[in-house]
């Protein structure tokens, strides 16, 4: 019986002597380039915030991108954090991390012979939508480059806007 409960007392010993690793989700803090701030919504100061949902691509130093989406309590903020939520399975080595607003599946980055990096299957929308004084989402694009590994992304926009404002008291249906 002595025996018994010895064994029963070593075995409860190892196994509260175990630990159990808690994994960190990753996730990369973002910021916007400001002309007054910029980004996939306008505030009345110009500034663009992230939306919720948002999701950018990160080439994490390698070809294929991981998919990331915006933390629910930094919608509406010009700075964001974004939490993975699809990682890319492999790839060739990038020598930085490259990010991308917005996601698209399509997305494929290539290091140039001058050191620069090329994006293909961007899509820029020829027909936007109209979103009242703010711009759709999506129809923004922005781009990060930064040290491999450092978690932190300085987006800068590679399109511009053009904020139109109509008096009146027509009607407008599209404006082209």
């Amino acid at each position: 019986m002595k025996n018994k409960i010895l064994l029963l007392a070593a075995i409860i010993l190892i196994a509260g002597c175990q630990r159990e690793e808690i994994q960190q989700a990753r996730s990369y803090s973002a910021v916007t380039e400001g002309f007054e701030q910029s980004r996939t919504s306008l505030d009345e100061d110009n500034r663009v915030l992230w939306s919720a949902g948002d999701e950018i691509a990160i080439f994490e130093n390698k070809d294929v991108p991981s998919r990331y989406q915006v933390a629910e309590s930094s919608a509406g903020q010009s700075s964001a954090e974004f939490f993975l939520i699809e990682e890319a399975q492999s790839g060739t080595a990038a020598g930085a991390d490259v990010a991308v607003y917005p996601y698209a599946e399509s997305l494929t980055l290539s290091k140039m012979s001058t050191g620069a990096y090329r994006v293909l299957g961007l899509d820029v929308p020829e027909v936007q939508k109209y979103a009242g004084q703010s711009f759709d989402s999506g129809a923004f694009p922005m781009i990060a480059v930064s040290e491999a590994g450092s978690g932190r992304l300085a987006f800068k926009n590679i399109c511009g806007v053009l904020r139109l404002y109509l008096t009146g008291e027509s009607a407008v249906r599209s404006i082209t």
